[in-house]
């Protein structure tokens, strides 16, 4: 048991940033205590707070930062593509590049890129294994990948790839404009330019295709408390998907937060009973069209509907249910 403060959009629209000194998009936040079972929230610990976060910089205000006067947009500042609710037009991707070349041999301490989720990622050989490769990937993560999943640090200048502005934990597009080593300049989709590292880009490679079609009905994350939330897909823009979900928030996610909707009978879901905000776990006990009966630890039944629940990620699931003895 512990506690951790989740932040969710309430709000957006255009504000002069302190930083950018320009008319540019933001996102109001709720800020909330929550009450954490193995790092899950499940019920608010006390009234939460609010901010400010500019969507172009990803600098933090006070929310009282929206009463400063407003200022003619820099038409320059096209940031629109930031917009957590705007709808992506279709899909169009090129065919990238291929997964290996033949030939490709890598040492242990080569640099590589490997491929995690929908994404190849960079890293360094660490070991070579009868089963692959071990890469100690630049952001901590290891792991043991054939060689079909390993390929050559071939990132040059003119590559799309996707960034970490400033560190932070969104990836956004950009272009290769500079490579010097590690260090690598970027000019993104919406102007701005940084010097960064290659550690904090990753990239997509080879016929890659999304499993999911406009339309489809999936589970997908809402950052940052990592729950699955039913939702429905609206939209592809350069390898991101936008997801309307069922209680009516949008947002656009990459792949590697989507999973498949399916909901079968005993499968642990979280649930908000009627007229409670709290999401508290239930077994599924059987279902009619959109509609679910879930039964409550305290054996208590109700019907929901897919805009009140919500579904752990598979490992962290596993967990949940040998803690509680599900």
């Amino acid at each position: 048991m512990g506690q951790k403060k989740f932040r969710r959009v309430v709000e957006q629209g255009r504000f002069l940033c302190p930083r950018c000194e320009t008319q540019t998009r933001y996102a109001l936040f709720e800020i909330t205590p929550y009450h954490t079972f193995l790092g899950i929230a499940y019920a608010p610990a006390n009234k939460g707070e609010r901010e400010i976060e500019c969507l172009r910089c990803e600098e933090r205000f006070p929310d009282d930062v929206l009463k400063q006067p407003p200022k003619v947009a820099d038409e320059r500042a096209d940031d629109s593509h930031l917009d957590l609710q705007r709808l992506p037009p279709s899909r169009e991707r090129s065919a990238g590049k291929a997964l290996t070349r033949k030939g490709d041999r890598y040492e242990i301490g080569q640099r590589v890129l490997g491929r995690w989720d929908f994404f190849w990622y960079p890293g360094t050989v660490e070991n070579i294994q009868t089963d692959g490769y071990r890469i100690q990937f630049d952001d901590g993560d290891f792991a043991v990948l054939p060689a079909e999943l390993v390929g050559p640090m071939d990132i040059v200048v003119g590559d799309r790839v996707f960034s970490r502005w400033h560190g932070g934990q969104r990836y956004f597009p950009a272009t290769v404009k500079m490579l010097d080593g590690e260090r690598i300049n970027l000019l993104y989709d919406d102007g701005r330019k940084e010097t960064t590292r290659i550690a904090s880009v990753r990239v997509v490679r080879g016929n890659t295709e999304l499993p999911w079609k406009k339309g489809e009905r999936v589970f997908a994350v809402w950052p940052p408390n990592n729950f699955l939330y039913p939702g429905e897909v609206k939209g592809f823009e350069d390898y991101f998907v936008n997801i309307a979900y069922a209680n009516g928030d949008r947002l656009t996610v990459t792949p590697d937060m989507i999973l498949p909707l399916e909901i079968r009978e005993g499968d642990l879901l979280f649930v908000r009973k009627r007229g409670e905000y709290d999401y508290v776990p239930s077994t599924v006990r059987g279902f009619k069209e959109d509609r679910y009966l879930v039964q409550f630890e305290d054996g208590t039944r109700e019907w929901t509907t897919l805009s009140r629940v919500a579904k752990l990620p598979p490992s962290i699931e596993k967990q949940f249910r040998k803690e509680r003895g599900w």
